[in-house]
């Protein structure tokens, strides 16, 4: 059975992906600073699924669509199979595996579920690094372009002053 396939049809670009998952990588990684093991696995959650949405995103810039799988791994096999200059150090492969655990810290119960601690930040941080350079030229042009506070279909994200006299 094939997985369902997404493309700009679906109404997705590949700066809306962009702008979600390094979002969700940045506040995975904020949620991991601070320190608080009741935040790890939002924390690692978050940063799977910023992966995650990197990829696709790439993926749909590659080849004009994304598959429906979540798997970070797969997805990207999927980019070196479309690019074979895309290549990642073994470390960077081995943080990438123990990523794709963080997608089981979702549930409460999971029997595999990954395992995530503030010292995964660094490999975390590598990891991304390491991506960013590999990432097309054209997609880092455009996602340094976006507008922070716009997000989406134009939904506009703002943060209003704390009003402290209450």
């Amino acid at each position: 059975m094939s997985k369902k396939k997404y493309a700009a049809k679906n109404g997705f670009t590949p700066e809306s992906l962009l702008h979600f998952g390094y979002d969700h990588l940045d506040s995975g990684k904020f949620l991991l600073q601070q320190e608080l093991v009741n935040y790890f696995e939002s924390a690692g959650y978050l940063i799977g699924l910023g992966f995650e949405l990197v990829f696709k995103a790439w993926l749909l810039h590659l080849s004009g669509e994304f598959p429906g799988i979540h798997g970070v791994v797969d997805l990207f096999e999927k980019i070196q199979s479309a690019d074979s200059s895309v290549v990642l150090s073994k470390e960077n492969e081995k943080t990438l595996k123990y990523i794709a655990q963080y997608k089981t810290l979702r549930y409460p119960s999971c029997p595999t579920a990954g395992e995530i601690g503030d010292d995964d930040l660094e490999s975390i941080n590598a990891l991304e690094d390491a991506v960013w350079l590999l990432l097309p030229d054209v997609l880092k042009r455009n996602y340094e372009k976006i507008n922070p506070t716009r997000k989406g279909k134009g939904r506009i994200r703002m943060q209003r002053p704390i009003d402290k006299s209450k």
